[in-house]
């Protein structure tokens, strides 16, 4: 992994002209992001692969950073981490391609953080050499979906049933994606 990865920071000025520092994950943030955690509604939760309000798994993530299978990186806005967005790296045949997956505290989503986090996990995914970044949400998150498309993601597959809540019941997925570099074969 290089260093410029492992350094990275960045700061952006979020609408309004609050500032916020964008920068890799380290296990100094054990704590701040379990509270980060914490504050996701259950409705967002709904969303998660895992349970996120777990202090010791979410505290495992800090501690355990593997830059060979994930690149997280946090944006702190006032020495407080108030969102975590990460590149989830694919391995052998899928090593070409990430997984990017947000979340934001409530209070700083349509500020313009989420896109700067995107943004600069592209920018990662350039440096790496990947060719395909993806995302997916519920397809009830049209929000999500647009906010992707406005950073160049196109809406390429819609997953049946893909999503299940609390309750059981089950919703469509969509998946995004970004070609960051195409197959000479494809042009």
């Amino acid at each position: 992994m290089t260093t410029s990865i492992q350094d990275f920071r960045r700061v952006v000025t979020l609408t309004g002209g609050l500032q916020a520092l964008l920068r890799t994950l380290t296990p100094g943030d054990h704590d701040q992001l379990i509270e980060v955690f914490n504050c996701a509604s259950d409705e967002d939760l709904m969303f998660f692969r895992d349970n996120a309000r777990d202090a010791s798994l979410v505290g495992h993530w800090a501690d355990h950073v593997n830059l060979a299978h994930v690149i997280p990186i946090v944006a702190v806005v006032q020495d407080k981490i108030v969102g975590e967005a990460m590149l989830q790296l694919g391995r052998g045949c899928d090593r070409h391609v990430a997984e990017v997956r947000i979340y934001l505290c409530k209070e700083f989503r349509g500020r313009g953080l989420g896109n700067a986090m995107i943004k600069a996990l592209m920018d990662i995914g350039r440096e790496l050499d990947l060719r395909v970044l993806f995302a997916r949400t519920a397809a009830s998150r049209t929000k999500d979906t647009r906010a992707f498309q406005a950073l160049g993601f196109k809406l390429e597959h819609t997953f049946k049933d893909r999503f299940m809540d609390f309750n059981g019941d089950t919703q469509d997925a969509v998946e995004v994606v970004l070609y960051l570099k195409r197959s000479q074969a494809l042009l």
